[in-house]
């Protein structure tokens, strides 16, 4: 009964003099709850589908690259300018430390490039590249759908032949298969060997391991000039701690470039936790920063619902005032217009569930390698936070109404 006097009440606002100012109330409720929800979604779908691309690699997995993937445990933090001062990690580098890492485990190298790729039927303008130095992809979370791996042989060779990820054969190739057939990457005709697809969802590729078509780096020179500015991939062996690891790549690599015992590293050796605790700690502060913005609007929203209570009982002050003469206690009052005030906040998170609904549709539909989560978890948070924005918003009107005196109020 209470409950659809509220919804009366609701209708009655939108009808009346204080539609604009009652609408533009739930719609500020609504853009609080939708940037709060949003963004809840948003990071529990990044962190899942960051946890899934990297849930392949562990501890025994180092990276040798320019630029840190993240700040290490002891505070130390970016100076990108420094670092973009840093040389490039070289292929000779690469080279170096394979002959020298010996039985501590294999390593690999790859540099991402891109260039302007066509086939008989389709071109792209700039398409990205995966150049290799070996057919192993398995440290890429990648698998084969059509077609073989490159092989060793042709690694070593340098042989015109590549692998191209399922997006770029739908661009080039549509329905017909690629495999056996020639595109022109930078001028130069390469073989398709195979069909690349990935093997989870990754929504955030490790720094410079986005994928592209794969070629191998014995070949890539006539394509991209040299092969320097890529990264090192290290999977350690079985039992080897990665701080042995770590401070053999950094020896070998030291000697290489000539560091005196007193300079600093220009590289990075990263594992994989670096990178998810710094991802972890953004997640982490995305969603304060969300929770900020959404919490302004929402503000703004219950201050208007609150605007919207003290008008509704002035102009009921008549009835309020009989409803007291015949006995009505300040309980039933308090909470009539409590359920009327929080019917207004839900309505905007009605708004709020609807448009976010709305986002994780899209979203999945146009982006098939990351799947936006909309969990029961964060459409609860939504209207827990809907009905407590209502009863603060509506609790002052509620209580100044129920100390309404009938004696007076029939006075006037």
């Amino acid at each position: 009964m209470i409950f659809f006097s509220g919804v009366r009440f609701v209708g009655r606002v939108i009808k009346e003099n204080g539609s604009l100012r009652g609408l533009l109330s739930v719609l500020g409720v609504g853009v609080g709850l939708f940037s709060m929800v949003m963004v809840g979604c948003a990071v529990d779908s990044l962190s899942s589908n960051l946890f899934s691309a990297l849930g392949s690699y562990s501890e025994n997995v180092l990276f040798v690259s320019k630029i840190p993937f993240s700040s290490d445990s002891n505070g130390f933090k970016y100076d990108w300018w420094e670092y973009l001062q840093r040389p490039e990690i070289s292929y000779d580098e690469y080279e170096y430390i394979e002959r020298g890492i010996g039985d501590l485990g294999e390593v690999l190298y790859l540099k991402n490039s891109s260039a302007a790729v066509s086939s008989e039927y389709k071109s792209i303008e700039s398409a990205n590249l995966m150049i290799l130095s070996s057919p192993e992809i398995g440290l890429l979370n990648l698998e084969v759908a059509q077609g073989r791996l490159i092989s060793d042989f042709e690694f070593q060779k340098g042989s015109a032949v590549c692998m191209v990820p399922q997006k770029i054969e739908d661009r080039l190739f549509g329905n017909i298969s690629p495999v056996g057939k020639k595109i022109k990457v930078a001028g130069r005709w390469v073989e398709i060997v195979g069909v690349t697809r990935s093997a989870s969802a990754t929504v955030l590729p490790l720094p410079g391991m986005q994928t592209g078509i794969i070629i191998p780096v014995n070949s890539s020179f006539s394509i991209c000039g040299n092969a320097d500015g890529g990264m090192i991939v290290a999977s350690l062996s079985e039992g080897v701690q990665s701080s042995v690891a770590i401070d053999k790549i950094r020896v070998l690599l030291r000697g290489h470039r000539g560091l005196s015992p007193m300079t600093k590293d220009n590289f990075s050796v990263n594992g994989i936790s670096y990178l998810l605790n710094a991802m972890e700690s953004l997640f982490e502060r995305i969603e304060l920063i969300g929770n900020l913005i959404g919490g302004v609007s929402l503000a703004i929203g219950i201050f208007g619902i609150v605007n919207i209570m003290f008008v509704s009982v002035y102009q009921r002050r008549f009835i309020i005032g009989l409803k007291k003469a015949l006995g009505a206690r300040k309980s039933v009052i308090i909470r009539e217009f409590l359920l009327e005030s929080v019917v207004l906040s839900l309505l905007g998170g009605v708004v709020a569930t609807v448009a976010v609904m709305v986002v994780a549709f899209v979203i999945n539909m146009v982006q098939d390698s990351f799947h936006f989560y909309l969990s029961f978890e964060n459409i609860l948070y939504g209207a827990l936070i809907s009905v407590a924005s209502g009863i603060a918003a509506g609790s002052v009107p509620a209580w100044y109404a129920a100390k309404t005196d009938p004696v007076k109020v029939m006075r006037q």
